[in-house]
């Protein structure tokens, strides 16, 4: 007799049949639980977790297609497998039992190597469907962990070592991120390089999973270290150029990333920018009691995709009143529609503008928003966003 771990429930009302059926199964080497009842089929299948189950169509209370029915609708009950074992062999019979949720069926008389083959096939398949359920459960893990440890070194709005800084150049910064459920490659900073100048910058990395989230926080340590050869953190294209140099594709074509790099001069109000293939910055100006925008981006390819690339800079001073918005394309490439158009740059703008003229320092409605266009799903893209707000 095989050796197995399986349990298999056994539901029956004639006793007779239930010992044919286990004299059966002995060769399969299963353990074997006993019920005389739908009713208490369905107590010992919460009690036991099955691997299979056998139940007879034909019972008197509850009969075999409701106790299906009732199974599927238990917790972990629908990836149980059911072989409904019944004396019926009409068509609508069949249709009846696979309608109630049976994985497959067996007529009486029930011949043993018909059952048996039928057994450990089902037995062979809840097995594989189990492990690429762990499987896909273990993976989800990595991917929320690897979110909270990303989102655990991205600054936030009530980082108390910046926003006193903040305060006194009249500046205020305000963040928004949601990781996606599939983890994309985003990470953005800001930090005061000296009393006059403040850097930020937003990168997106190609990509989803863990390697892009790792890829991201190493971009992100070498920026924090400012240990990048060859860089001058004043001066945003020797910063793209430094990481060009370092970062270049793999040879299946990964491990690029946009990038937007900016440094804000509080003294003459001057903003020095370079893009390396990242969406524009939108800046929110005054205009009467409304307000205007417009796209900050410059000549650039993406990190890692051509070496000895010239990065483009540009300069534009900040009208008092302003906000810069940085971002990554997981805000506004969201689906809408049947027709799967793409909500698009334009409206993404337009919902900035609108959010600025709330005067509010609380980016939440963005992302909402977001998913409200997205059908109340999940994004399939992070989303990242850095506000920073320029009162006087």
């Amino acid at each position: 007799m095989e050796k197995s771990d399986s349990k298999i429930l056994l539901i029956d009302d004639d006793l007779f049949s239930r010992k044919l059926l286990q004299a059966m199964l002995q060769k399969v080497g299963c353990q074997i639980v006993e019920a005389d009842s739908g009713e208490k089929g369905l107590e010992l299948c919460q009690r036991n977790s099955p691997s299979l189950i056998l139940l007879d169509a034909k019972m008197p209370g509850m009969d075999g297609f409701d106790c299906c029915r009732k199974i599927r609708q238990l917790p972990d009950g629908e990836h149980i497998p059911i072989l409904m074992v019944t004396g019926l062999e009409d068509q609508s019979s069949v249709d009846q039992a696979f309608a109630s949720g049976a994985t497959d069926y067996v007529t009486k008389p029930v011949q043993m190597p018909i059952l048996t083959g039928r057994v450990r096939y089902l037995l062979k398949a809840w097995q594989a469907e189990k492990e690429v359920r762990e499987s896909n459960e273990r993976f989800r893990l990595e991917l929320r962990r690897a979110a909270e440890y990303v989102e655990a070194l991205l600054p936030n709005t009530d980082d108390s070592r910046k926003s006193k800084e903040n305060i006194q150049a009249n500046i205020q910064i305000n963040v928004q991120y949601q990781p996606s459920h599939t983890l994309g490659g985003d990470a953005f900073d800001y930090a005061w390089l000296d009393d006059n100048h403040l850097m930020f910058h937003l990168l997106d990395v190609a990509g989803h999973g863990v390697k892009s989230a790792l890829l991201s926080v190493s971009i992100l340590n070498i920026l924090r270290k400012r240990t990048l050869q060859g860089a001058d953190f004043y001066k945003p294209e020797t910063v793209l150029t430094a990481l060009n140099d370092v970062f270049q594709v793999s040879d299946n074509g990964e491990d690029y990333f946009t990038f937007w790099y900016g440094i804000y001069n509080t003294i003459n109000r001057e903003l020095t920018f370079a893009s390396a293939g990242h969406p524009p910055a939108v800046l929110a100006m005054p205009e009467g009691d409304d307000y205007k925008t417009c796209y900050l981006d410059s000549d650039g390819i993406a990190i890692g995709l051509l070496p000895d690339f010239p990065f483009d800079v540009r300069k534009v001073e900040i009208p008092i009143g302003s906000s810069l918005y940085l971002f990554s394309d997981g805000v506004y490439e969201i689906p809408v529609g049947d027709d799967h158009k793409i909500w698009g740059l334009d409206a993404w703008a337009q919902a900035l503008r609108e959010h600025k003229k709330t005067k509010s320092t609380n980016l939440k409605p963005l992302s909402d928003k977001a998913f409200s266009i997205n059908g109340g799903t999940n994004l399939e893209d992070d989303f990242s966003v850095l506000e920073i707000c320029f009162s006087t």
